[in-house]
């Protein structure tokens, strides 16, 4: 992670050579949460560098720690980016893994615009994910195994929660 110093010297240089009128940073996740560092950059960009920004951010950490958009907008943030993958709960929690909640989502996307900040939000359309087996076909035990035999393997799922939520090891008239 470069320092605050380093990174508004970068921007400095940038915006001194060529016509910039807003700044995106794409990393991953800009902040992990509130630290000195985020502190320092919400007291320097201003100042230094004072251009509109847009950054990439979870709301999961949004929810956890919701000075960090605090910060942010201080530093002059107008747009902001959440990755939540599916709006379908078992795709983002069970095949993508993301670690956020629905509540998570709701949060920080309300903060953001509670504090006037425009959120877009990334999502992958048409993820490849296994079919459920239909309880009255007659392989459904088979087609159940396997299902978990692959989720298990490629996705490291912990196959306990599923398993009671779908009763896969009780009776196919339950």
């Amino acid at each position: 992670r470069y320092s605050v110093d380093r990174l508004i010297a970068e921007l400095e240089d940038m915006v001194r050579r060529h016509r910039t009128q807003f700044i995106k940073f794409y990393d991953d996740v800009f902040v992990f949460r509130t630290d000195d560092w985020l502190i320092e950059f919400a007291d320097k960009y201003p100042r230094a560098i004072g251009l509109p920004f847009h950054c990439l951010v979870r709301s999961d950490l949004v929810r956890r720690d919701p000075d960090i958009l605090s910060y942010l907008k201080k530093a002059g943030i107008k747009s902001i980016s959440m990755s939540i993958e599916s709006g379908n709960p078992f795709i983002r929690e069970q095949i993508f893994k993301r670690g956020m909640d629905a509540e998570d989502i709701r949060f920080a996307f309300d903060l953001c615009h509670k504090l006037g900040i425009h959120t877009f939000s990334n999502t992958i359309l048409a993820v490849p994910v296994p079919t459920i087996p239909d309880p009255v076909d007659p392989e459904f035990q088979r087609k159940t195994n396997d299902l978990c035999a692959h989720l298990e393997s490629y996705h490291r799922m912990n196959l306990g929660t599923l398993r009671a939520e779908v009763n896969l090891d009780g009776p196919l008239d339950a």
